[in-house]
């Protein structure tokens, strides 16, 4: 009979510490489903873009047909990876050059939207945004452009 008691003894205690590292798998699990990404930054305030231009200049004074559009981005706030920039009628985003920016750093991108912008406002200015995303920021960034 003691034989039988220290058998199931033994048994039990095996199941109570095989349930006790089930429970802590399990909150581990929790816990680290429940972390919430790092929240990036607006591109606005990471990136800045300059010497935009387009091609061909063509327009009728209150419409362009924007084929081409080139300008440069700016990594302002810190480096930034994986770099990719949308705008227009692109379907998918483009890497832009070898996807890193590094902070103070420009880098020229030509992108192809193949748009056709209505003027806003007074002076032949017309109206794109942008859309960048990196690891660090993602978002739009207006630009104005003036016929030429």
């Amino acid at each position: 009979m003691a034989r039988k008691r220290k058998q199931s003894n033994t048994v039990r205690n095996i199941l109570v510490l095989a349930l006790v590292i089930v429970l802590l798998i399990v909150i581990a699990a929790s816990y680290k489903s429940e972390q919430v990404p790092p929240k990036k930054d607006e591109a606005s305030d990471y990136f800045a873009i300059s010497g935009a231009a387009y091609f061909p200049s063509t327009g009728n004074g209150s419409t362009i047909k924007l084929t081409t559009l080139g300008f440069d981005i700016t990594a302002v706030k810190g480096d930034a990876n994986n770099v990719y920039v949308q705008c227009g009628m692109m379907e998918y985003p483009e890497l832009v050059g070898d996807g890193t920016i590094l902070q103070g750093q420009s880098v020229h991108v030509e992108t192809y939207p193949n748009l056709e912008l209505p003027a806003v406002g007074v002076g032949n200015e017309f109206y794109i945004e942008v859309a960048l995303y990196s690891t660090e920021a993602e978002g739009e960034i207006p630009l104005i452009l003036k016929q030429r």
